[in-house]
């Protein structure tokens, strides 16, 4: 390292700890040498001590649990970024019922991130990064998401073994599936209109048999009834070792083994 003089005070030619950009810093500073604000340096570098995989959850885009995470984030989950005012971080969150539990330990050992139990009886993932709230606003998962949610264009680059993926992270936020006294039905709930077409046009692609729609003022459902469903969550539930919520797919299994035996599939 070379000192130089500038403005009778000592300065030290050094890199930052994080991304290695070469920056002067105080040599009589007792800060560590990262990149000025508003650079992202020293909170990415101690993200990284703290919580290596979730630092590094976008190296995951390989990962078909990546998708199935994106999916549950867009339809049961929240984001905050600093544009939204004063005291604003960086936040991204899931909740679920306690009972789901199991879905939320396994998020967390694959993408880092932490976990807590709520009053409500729910439990609550978050993961503090700014590059993946980032990408999230940069497909279409935004702040205040309920109206105006649409990832269509990143969405339909997708091949679709991801595209299914992620439907099966929608299903476990935003869906469900049942056994009722009036049948069989399998269903998506969407109150942002672009996303609904998006999900309509997608499902329409595998099975148009059986594909119906339940308007209301606020939201719309997307629903198959019966044998119907079966199509398309047999590809939901191709892999079972994929992340999924256990109680949607053992009702799926009830309903498949009822129309295996009664042979009407």
């Amino acid at each position: 390292m070379m000192r130089v003089e500038n403005d009778k005070k000592y300065y030290i030619d050094t890199v930052c700890l994080n991304c290695g950009n070469h920056i002067k810093k105080s040599m009589y500073s007792k800060s560590s040498g990262f990149c000025p604000r508003p650079s992202y340096c020293r909170y990415e570098y101690m993200h990284k001590q703290r919580d290596p995989k979730g630092c590094a959850i976008l190296d995951n885009k390989n990962d078909p649990d990546f998708y199935y995470l994106l999916g549950l984030i867009a339809t049961d989950g929240d984001i905050t970024h600093p544009s939204q005012g004063k005291n604003r971080g960086y936040n991204c969150n899931i909740n679920l019922n306690k009972i789901d539990e199991d879905v939320i330990f396994k998020i967390k050992e694959k993408f880092g991130g932490n976990y807590r139990y709520n009053h409500d009886n729910t439990i609550r993932w978050s993961l503090r990064n700014k590059k993946f709230n980032d990408y999230l606003i940069s497909i279409g998962i935004g702040c205040n998401k309920s109206k105006t949610l649409d990832v269509s264009n990143w969405f339909f680059e997708l091949d679709f073994k991801n595209q299914i993926h992620f439907l099966r992270g929608v299903i476990d936020g935003d869906g469900s599936v049942g056994i009722y006294k009036s049948g069989r039905c399998f269903s998506i709930c969407s109150g942002s209109k672009q996303f609904h077409i998006m999900l309509k046009k997608f499902l329409f692609q595998i099975s148009s048999e059986g594909l119906n729609e339940d308007i209301h003022d606020t939201y719309i459902y997307i629903k198959y009834t019966n044998k119907h469903m079966c199509k398309i969550l047999d590809l939901i539930y191709e892999n079972i070792n994929n992340i999924h919520i256990s109680r949607k797919y053992n009702t799926y299994s009830k309903i498949r083994k009822f129309y295996e035996y009664k042979k009407l599939i």
